[in-house]
C-alpha cells in the first residue's frame, strides 16, 4: 500500500507561502507528518491495495469552535493541485 500526502501552504507570513509538497508513505516509505496550522493538506491512494492513514490530531475536536476549513478538492480556486484520480 502507498499512497501520497499533499500539503499546501496557505499562510501568507510564511516564506513556503503558495508551495505545494508532495510527501510519497506507504510500507516502503513509513513516515510521520506534522501538519502545522494554516496548510491545506490531502491524501490520495497511489498504490493498488486499500491504503490505512491514521490522524492523530494534537487537540480535541470541538464542534462549537471548529479549527478547520474544507474545500471541494475538486472545485476551488485557492489551491493548484490536480488530483489526477477518480474522487469517489
Amino acid at each position: 500500500m502507498e499512497w501520497l500526502n499533499w500539503l499546501y501552504d496557505y499562510r501568507r507570513d510564511s516564506p513556503t507561502y503558495g508551495i505545494i509538497n508532495e510527501i510519497f508513505m506507504g510500507e516502503r516509505y513509513p513516515r510521520a507528518v506534522y501538519i502545522p496550522p494554516g496548510i491545506f493538506h490531502g491524501t490520495k491512494n497511489i498504490g493498488t491495495d486499500i491504503a490505512v492513514v491514521i490522524g492523530m490530531p494534537s487537540l480535541l475536536y470541538d464542534p462549537e469552535n471548529v479549527d478547520e476549513r474544507r474545500l471541494d478538492p475538486n472545485d476551488n480556486d485557492l489551491i493548484p493541485y490536480e488530483w489526477g484520480c477518480k474522487m469517489e
